[in-house]
């Protein structure tokens, strides 16, 4: 997608569907599945990312 190509996280918090995103001007996507696993640097975070329905209307 060259809507994302240089994407900017400009939000991120967790609430009860998994932990919701904002990049650039899409908002709310949303990782409902998350995987921890330890590697070099530290934890790191892998998840599937859904999207919520208010960015449909956006669309």
């Amino acid at each position: 997608m060259e809507l994302l190509s240089n994407p900017k996280l400009t939000k991120i918090h967790q609430n009860q569907r998994g932990i919701e995103l904002k990049i650039g001007a899409l908002t709310n996507f949303v990782i409902t599945q998350v995987g921890r696993s330890q590697g070099k640097s530290g934890e790191v975070l892998s998840g599937q990312v859904g999207t919520d329905a208010r960015l449909k209307d956006k669309l």
